[in-house]
Order: structure tokens, then C-alpha cells, then sequence
């Protein structure tokens, strides 16, 4: 029979680890700029034998889990917040809690591109950028970081967020293709529960505009629709500088990809061993038969007393 383990290691200004835990939830986003973990442990728990917790915020912290000490690297990043009532929770974030509220440089040409300014206020961080992002002349007029991340989610549709790959926290911009599938699972075999349900159409008939306007003041445009008919009178209207017609098309494709239409939708839950990450690709099947490749957009690891799982939310089926 497998053995749930679990290794937490805490480090501030001495050094912890802690091996026994109630309760562990970890928040894996796509939607929220910063993954999230709550840790529950113990009020009884002695720290150098003193009953009084010594964390403090910004003690930097490491989840890992497994079963019969095979651990794998489930969550890295601070502690936030830590509250004592009949047990002891410790709230944490990410590398997003620190890099988010630092201060940036803002654009200083308005020709810098938005790859070479990702890269050059950032020179210290591994950093991946979606290649298929056009979005031509990018100036950058906010200090803050968190407000820029929150201006291009907005304003192109582009989402910041950090993975873990090999142990390292590796930044990105938008979304990052994958072609190796991390996971399959069979309804009939290897999944708990789940709430998928059958696509007969759109939920949403959007027609994305997209219009570029270049130095002397000239516009083109290229049109997408997603849906099928007939479609709700809805319109979302992107703004560029200096792109060609073929760099309209080829980023109106990118965000058409974003609303694509998939045959099922919802979540599933499954063991916890394999963690799968944001954008992760998993295949879905039937008594053998293939339901199609899913990018994933959430997944919710929770491990304690109930067990270890993953509730995975489904996002965009690859075509």
C-alpha cells in the first residue's frame, strides 16, 4: 500500500523542515497572476521547542509530496500571512508575491519591441514569451510590475504567470506551446470523478477586430469571427503599432485560439502523483476511446487527511 509523504522546508532566519501537516491546498491559475499554496498545520507544533511560531513574512518556503518518499516539487515561493486558531494555517505565494510589486523601467523608445523590453527589464530571471505574439511597437509607461502584467492581460490578451520547470522558477507571456502530452486519463480507469461535459456550440459568438495603425497614420485591419451561428453582437477591438497585414493576421489567429471551440469542457479529479502544470497538455479517453489533447487552465492539488489529488480544470482542446 502507498504512503502519503510530504517534505515542507522553510527557511528564514533559521531553517525548518516539517515532515506531518493536517492539510495542503495549492492553487495552480492561469486567471491569477500568483499561484497560491495554504499549508494547515498543528497547533501543538514545537519550533526549537517553543510553542510560539517564528515564520515570518517572506520566509521563503518549499512543498514537496509524494508517496513512499518519492517526492516531486509541488510548490515554491514566500510565506504571506500566517493565522493560529485551533490549527496553525500558513498562507504563501509564489515568486509573483516579490517580482509582482517591484519597481520597473519604464519604455524608454517608442520602437522597443515587447520581447526586447520583457528582456531587458528583467535580465536576472529565466523568461519565456509566446513566439506567436505580434503586437509591434510596445511602450511601457507603468512603474510598477503588477500593473504592466495587468495591462497586457487587458489590452492583448496576454497572460503573465510563473511554472516550475526542473526546479526553477521560469517567468512567461502568454501561451507557451507544448506538443509533449504530460498525461492520459480514462474516465473508466484513472479518474476519480469528473464533471466533463459535451460541447454543442459556442458559449460565446465573439468578432475580434484588430487594427494597426503605422507611422504615417495609415490603419489596416484584419477581422476574425469565433462562434457559429448566429452569433451574439459582441466585439472585442485590439489596438497595435506598426504591424504588417501578415503580423495582424497571425496575432488575430493567436487570440482566436484563445476562444477556440472545444468538444468537452469542466474538470476532473485524479491521484496526485504526475503534478501537471498550467498549459500542461493531457489526453482525455473513454473505455480506450480518445476524447482529444486539452491545455490545462487550473489545477488544485490538495493533500492531508482526504488523501492526495488534483481537480484539473480543462481549457483549449489543440487542434
Amino acid at each position: 500500500m502507498l504512503t502519503l509523504t510530504c517534505k515542507i522546508e522553510i527557511r528564514g532566519e533559521k531553517r525548518w523542515t516539517i515532515k506531518q501537516v493536517h492539510n495542503i491546498r495549492i492553487v495552480r491559475d492561469i486567471d491569477s497572476i500568483m499561484d497560491t499554496c495554504e499549508i494547515e498545520l498543528t497547533k501543538k507544533i514545537l519550533w526549537d521547542g517553543l510553542n510560539e511560531c517564528p515564520l515570518k513574512r517572506g520566509d521563503f518556503i518549499v512543498v514537496y509530496l509524494g508517496y513512499d518518499n518519492n517526492f516531486e516539487l509541488a510548490f515554491k515561493g514566500r510565506v504571506l500571512n500566517i493565522y493560529q486558531l485551533d490549527t496553525l494555517k500558513i498562507f504563501c505565494g509564489n515568486e509573483m508575491c516579490i517580482l509582482g510589486y517591484e519597481n520597473i523601467e519604464i519604455g524608454t523608445e517608442k520602437s522597443e519591441d515587447f520581447s526586447a523590453y520583457i528582456s531587458r527589464i528583467f535580465p536576472g530571471r529565466k523568461v519565456r514569451i509566446d513566439e506567436t505574439i505580434r503586437i509591434g511597437q510596445f511602450y511601457q509607461w507603468r512603474g510598477i510590475a503588477c500593473e504592466m502584467f495587468d495591462f497586457i492581460k487587458l489590452r492583448y490578451n496576454i497572460r503573465t504567470y510563473y511554472i516550475l520547470e526542473d526546479g526553477e522558477d521560469v517567468l512567461c507571456f502568454g501561451n507557451l506551446n507544448n506538443d509533449k502530452i504530460k498525461a492520459v486519463y480514462d474516465t473508466e480507469k484513472n479518474i476519480i470523478k469528473h464533471s466533463l461535459k459535451l460541447n454543442r456550440e459556442y458559449l460565446d459568438g465573439y468578432s475580434f477586430v484588430g487594427i494597426s495603425i503605422n507611422s504615417k497614420n495609415e490603419k489596416i485591419r484584419a477581422d476574425y469571427i469565433v462562434g457559429l451561428p448566429p452569433y451574439r453582437k459582441r466585439t472585442k477591438v485590439f489596438r497595435y503599432y506598426n504591424l504588417t497585414q501578415k503580423e495582424l493576421n497571425d496575432e488575430m489567429h493567436r487570440m482566436r485560439e484563445e476562444f477556440f471551440l472545444t468538444r468537452f469542457s469542466g474538470d476532473l479529479t485524479v491521484f496526485g502523483s504526475n503534478l501537471i502544470e498550467k498549459y500542461d497538455l493531457i489526453g482525455l479517453k473513454r473505455n480506450g476511446e480518445k476524447l482529444g489533447i486539452y491545455r490545462v487552465v487550473k489545477n488544485v492539488i490538495t493533500f492531508g487527511i482526504n488523501g492526495y489529488r488534483q481537480k484539473i480544470t480543462l481549457g483549449n482542446e489543440k487542434r
